[in-house]
């Protein structure tokens, strides 16, 4: 399972093109390994009542992968960055070094420096330490464009990669 980590204002504001991305990503690591590949998103998988944070950890809990869609709003949110906190937490105890994959969407001068300082400084250096997909050029296109499916198939492929691993 994989747990899409991502500032709500982001989807919105690209018009659900993040929750689109995760759906069809899911879907193609399903068509390549022929088994269920759920992807964890507080949108469709926090039910109406629930307790959201304890669902939240129980989602990063059960998966293995997280992607975290970086972007200046998602390296300002509390929630974002906790999130990431506790499945790098979770990565280090594992003893792997392999199951954040992170996904460059907007791009944001923390991400870009040389240098951040701070906190938002410690996640972006832990996070730079894993492989990046740089989305940024394609976030305007359609999901369902041949650029974004091709690019989301060799994603898919990797995440094959790294199941086997």
């Amino acid at each position: 399972m994989g747990f899409l980590s991502y500032a709500h204002f982001d989807d919105q504001h690209n018009l659900g093109w993040i929750t689109a991305f995760c759906q069809t990503l899911g879907n193609e690591v399903r068509a390549q390994t022929g088994k269920p590949f759920q992807m964890f998103q507080d949108r469709t998988d926090v039910k109406w009542g629930e307790s959201w944070r304890d669902r939240i950890k129980a989602g990063l809990d059960a998966s293995t992968f997280f992607f975290p869609v970086i972007t200046p709003s998602f390296l300002q949110s509390v929630e974002c960055r906790r999130e990431l906190r506790d499945f790098l937490e979770h990565e280090r105890t594992r003893k792997r070094a392999d199951l954040v994959l992170p996904i460059y969407y907007i791009r944001c001068k923390e991400f870009d420096q040389k240098r951040c300082a701070g906190r938002i400084g410690t996640l972006v250096r832990a996070v730079k330490k894993h492989q990046l997909k740089d989305l940024t050029d394609l976030r305007f296109e359609a999901v369902d464009d041949n650029k974004v499916r091709k690019f989301v198939a060799k994603m898919a492929e990797e995440v094959c990669s790294a199941i086997i691993r």
